[in-house]
Parts: structure tokens; C-alpha cells; sequence
């Protein structure tokens, strides 16, 4: 898996993505402005709340409407 993102979050990501495949990481350029401030300060919550869904494993919440769609072509299937 390759994955393109912000500097400030790209190991992050990385940790996640390699818990389930191998994975590489490439980074935009920063620029220090006040969007990469929000996000630097944002991704300080985040990455605890990773820390903790690496511990805890919860399961995933879908939102929506559950689609019949993928059961419906599964359970045709030969």
C-alpha cells in the first residue's frame, strides 16, 4: 500500500496501514501556514485516539444504510 498525505500525519497513517499490509508513505511539502498549524494541533488528538484503537480493537461503526447490494451478488454466486 502506498500512501500520499501531510507530513504532520503521514506516521500515523503509516502505523495504521501496516498493522494490515505492507506499507510505504510519501508526504506533500509543508507549508507553515495556519491550515498546517490546525492540523499539526489536531493530529496531536488523533494519534492518541490511534494509540487507544490499536489497544481497545473496537469494532467499526458504518454509518448509513445498510446496502444489500454485496450479500445479494454473494449469495448468487456459483
Amino acid at each position: 500500500m502506498i500512501l500520499a498525505s501531510h507530513g504532520f500525519h503521514i506516521r500515523r497513517a503509516l502505523a495504521c496501514a501496516r498493522r494490515r499490509a505492507d506499507s510505504y508513505g510519501v508526504s506533500a511539502a509543508d507549508h507553515y501556514d495556519a491550515v498546517w498549524c490546525y492540523g499539526a494541533t489536531r493530529e496531536l488528538f488523533y494519534a492518541s485516539k490511534a494509540v487507544l484503537d490499536v489497544v481497545v480493537e473496537p469494532d467499526p461503526q458504518l454509518l448509513g444504510l445498510k446496502e444489500a447490494g454485496a450479500e445479494s451478488a454473494l449469495a448468487d454466486a456459483p
